[in-house]
């Protein structure tokens, strides 16, 4: 299972690292640029997207890009900047989860460890 974080703080970066990397393959993007290239090359069961990128609001078109490619994918936002306008507007993305920051860390492994459980029981169902 592949967990691609897309947030421009190196920091928290390196907390979902430590946190995800003895559950899942995570390959973390500060660079939105270089996560559109990626995108195209392979596909992630989950995503954690940050808004702003700097003064940028990107995550609505990060989210957009993740939904061409790959629709069964996970998209977790993970913001400071999460109101009740931006969850309507990416409720058409099918956002499974919104979390604020600073965000506790069990609270996001929690959410994590949900969908590797859910994505495992529909595995077995479908090989029945």
């Amino acid at each position: 299972m592949l967990l691609i974080p897309v947030e421009d703080n190196e920091q928290i970066n390196m907390i979902y690292t430590t946190i995800f990397e003895d559950i899942v393959e995570i390959d973390c993007f500060s660079n939105p640029n270089e996560f559109y290239k990626d995108l195209k090359e392979r596909k992630a069961d989950i995503y954690i997207v940050d808004l702003f990128f700097g003064s940028q609001l990107l995550g609505y078109d990060i989210c957009k890009a993740i939904r061409e490619v790959n629709t069964e994918a996970k998209i977790i936002i993970s913001s400071s900047y999460i109101s009740e306008d931006n969850i309507d507007t990416l409720k058409v993305y099918g956002i499974y989860a919104f979390i604020s920051k600073p965000f506790d860390i069990h609270n996001l492994q929690d959410v994590v460890k949900e969908i590797i459980e859910h994505s495992a029981s529909d595995t077995k169902c479908n090989s029945n």
